[in-house]
């Protein structure tokens, strides 16, 4: 599963919108943790449902559900997207994904951050 990098494939299966595959993934890794964090941006997707968008963003956020975050964003919080990009920079900066990283850190208007990441990537 793409050479054991878990967080890549959760990654992949969350932007795909797969999330019942990556707590699948976890579930047969018995990677608890990992799969109740996915288990949050699935809560998202109800409190969307439900038309509670406050809750179901928080909820993309603590899942790092970033793409389902930041649709939401736009549409109801446009204040907070700013925030939600350099979070989501910082996540795939975690991944090891620098070069992703960079495109939200300019989104997000952070200059040192997008400059770190640029040069990360070059090495």
């Amino acid at each position: 599963m793409l050479g054991k990098n878990h967080k890549l494939a959760e990654m992949i299966f969350l932007e795909q919108n797969a999330v019942e595959e990556a707590m699948g993934m976890y579930q047969e890794l018995h990677h608890w943790d990992e799969c109740v964090v996915v288990a949050e941006a699935k809560a998202g997707d109800l409190f969307e449902k439900i038309h509670n968008p406050q809750q179901a963003l928080e909820c993309y956020r603590k899942g790092n559900a970033f793409m389902k975050a930041v649709e939401l964003a736009r549409l109801a919080f446009p204040v907070e997207l700013v925030k939600l990009e350099e979070a989501w920079g910082d996540h795939l900066v975690q991944q090891k994904q620098l070069d992703a990283a960079t495109n939200h850190y300019i989104e997000a208007r952070g200059s040192i951050k997008t400059i770190e990441a640029t040069l990360g990537a070059c090495q």
